[in-house]
């Protein structure tokens, strides 16, 4: 779909998404490297935002959830100005997709050794690895999506053919508008990661080290039970990837859109290439305690080679498949009556029918 079709709608969704997606994570970056760098690291006490009761809440935690919320948002506005989709899937769907996130990322964790197995609802200690939350949430997708889709109201009329028909809307289109937003999320809890001291490169020296003590003043570790490395200052590699995720956000979310003959599902399968070439590239360059192990950078590889696999497949085998419905016998159990079709304009087709 050509976004610059509906112009007013185009302007309007950058108007709204693009300040939260540009300032938001800036504002983080000041707010971490000024205020909260202001005092001298204590690995009991920094890394807590607050306290309820004799509940600590973890600033890791608040940059997760803060963003969850923003990939929710960024998510319903392309949804809803872009793409002109019902937005209620994917609120229902999210009440699955987050739990599922967390559990999925926990379990991966303890498969690759950043979390014990003895330990795994103990959320608190850490160890949320992102590649297993976005599997269990793509499966749960995969099934959840094009059964609740199969409902009357969310499907279409076709008025680009003649005869009219009805269409579903395609599961691709969901996929596009959700998964890349799941950048946001990465960027932001990287700075988690700075108040916790992790994630961070080798040990550097000189002027330049002088440079990044300044500018992350947690980056000199010193007297960290929870590091294994000497006494230094390192590489903020918690930076790196949050700005290559920005960056790709940007690229896929906003410019991604541009790109001419492209199909439903590309931006989607974009953030599996995008992640897996950061991943795999970047990785080698985490100081060992952080590095993941061979296992894990294979999977790496094997997710990179995926995304390609499927982005190829999107533009040779998928279109052709898109007519089966293999989830017709299943979806024909819940539905106890037919409703009156929704009709939508020729403008609005554009995108479900993926031309």
């Amino acid at each position: 779909m050509n976004v610059l079709n509906d112009r007013k709608s185009f302007w309007q969704w950058i108007a709204i998404t693009a300040p939260f997606i540009l300032f938001i994570p800036l504002l983080i970056f000041i707010l971490a490297v000024t205020v909260l760098s202001s005092k001298q690291y204590d690995p009991d006490v920094t890394n807590v935002a607050f306290k309820i009761g004799s509940l600590s809440v973890a600033w890791y935690g608040i940059f997760i959830f803060l963003g969850f919320i923003l990939a929710i948002f960024i998510g319903c506005i392309k949804l809803w100005k872009v793409y002109k989709c019902p937005i209620d899937p994917f609120y229902w769907y999210c009440i699955m997709g987050i739990p599922g996130a967390i559990l999925g990322a926990r379990f991966w964790s303890c498969c690759i050794g950043d979390a014990q197995w003895n330990s795994f609802w103990s959320f608190r200690e850490g160890g949320l690895a992102v590649q297993g939350g976005v599997i269990l949430d793509v499966i749960i997708a995969m099934i959840y999506f094009p059964l609740i889709l199969k409902k009357p109201k969310y499907q279409v009329r076709d008025e680009l053919n003649e005869p009219a028909v009805v269409r579903q809307v395609s599961m691709w289109v969901y996929v596009d508008a959700i998964i890349p937003c799941i950048l946001i999320g990465q960027v932001l809890g990287r700075y988690g990661n700075y108040m916790n001291q992790e994630v961070v490169g080798g040990m550097i020296d000189g002027e330049y080290a002088k440079f990044i003590q300044n500018l992350f003043p947690y980056m000199y570790i010193h007297d960290n039970p929870n590091f294994t490395g000497p006494n230094g200052v390192y590489q903020p590699f918690f930076f790196y990837e949050s700005f290559t995720n920005w960056f790709g956000l940007v690229f896929i979310y906003f410019i991604g859109e541009l790109i001419p003959k492209k199909n439903c599902g590309d931006l989607g399968l974009g953030y599996f290439l995008w992640y897996g070439i950061l991943r795999t590239i970047m990785n080698p360059f985490r100081y060992s305690q952080y590095a993941f192990n061979a296992g894990s950078l294979t999977f790496s590889i094997i997710w990179l080679v995926a995304a390609i696999v499927l982005i190829v497949l999107n533009h040779t085998v998928f279109p052709n498949l898109r007519k089966y419905k293999i989830w017709q016998p299943i979806c024909n159990l819940f539905r106890k009556n037919k409703k009156e079709d929704t009709m939508r304009t020729n403008e609005q087709m554009l995108y479900y029918l993926g031309r």
